[in-house]
């Protein structure tokens, strides 16, 4: 295993070090804990927005939009007793997954206080 670089300003891992040369550079005490997890933190970031180093692949939905509406259930949870429906749908983001809208009452001690609530379950992957 090679040692993990590390620059002068701030003793950081070089931005494409692989998680080996990372945990690598923790065990020989090059590099502290903290800053392995800043450097984590930013390699995920980086990842995120699409620059990374291809450690974090991006996560794909294994159907579309329109597989998605023609199969999807709707889910119902309760809410304090209050039953709400999440219904299939796209976003316009184009993302998908289900949404529920709407007013309920919620009761705090023993008064019921009127609450609005725009929920939604996002299918991680689902954005074209």
């Amino acid at each position: 295993m090679s040692k993990a670089k590390v620059v002068k300003e701030g003793f950081v891992l070089k931005p494409d070090a692989t998680m080996e040369e990372a945990l690598g550079a923790v065990q020989d005490g090059s590099l502290s804990q903290a800053q392995f997890l800043e450097w984590d933190r930013a390699r995920s970031k980086k990842a995120k927005r699409g620059g990374g180093n291809g450690n974090i692949p991006k996560t794909k939905c294994p159907l579309t939009a329109e597989e998605f509406i023609a199969n999807a259930k709707p889910i119902t949870v309760d809410l304090q007793g209050t039953l709400v429906t999440f219904e299939p749908k796209v976003f316009s983001s184009g993302s998908f997954g289900w949404g529920f809208y709407g007013k309920m009452d919620i009761k705090v001690g023993n008064k019921p206080i009127k609450v609005q609530s725009s929920s939604s379950l996002t299918a991680v992957g689902s954005k074209p």
